[in-house]
């Protein structure tokens, strides 16, 4: 047989026959205060107007330079790879 304990908000608790009426009682309260809400991320600072603004121009600087960088890149690329004195898988690298 167990021990049942029904809650104010409809939750019920069973308890093994014989369980001490202290623990009953103890986790009867445990169960019925208010639960405290866990982030799970931390709150963040909000940005700055100068801090957002670095930002975007940390992204434009980036943009920019793969522009620049890529194309330069894979031509390097097909020039190693037409090249007949490379040595075998240069183009790919």
């Amino acid at each position: 047989m167990t021990i049942t304990a029904n809650l104010a908000d409809g939750r019920v608790l069973n308890f093994p026959d014989g369980t001490d009426p202290q623990v009953i009682q103890a986790t009867v309260k445990k169960m019925i205060q208010p639960q405290q809400e866990v982030s799970a991320t931390p709150e963040q600072p909000e940005a700055s107007f100068g801090d957002q603004a670095l930002g975007v121009a940390e992204n434009i600087g980036s943009f920019a330079s793969s522009v620049i960088a890529e194309p330069i890149a894979g031509l390097a690329g097909v020039v190693q790879s037409i090249n007949p004195f490379a040595e075998e898988g240069a183009g790919a690298r």
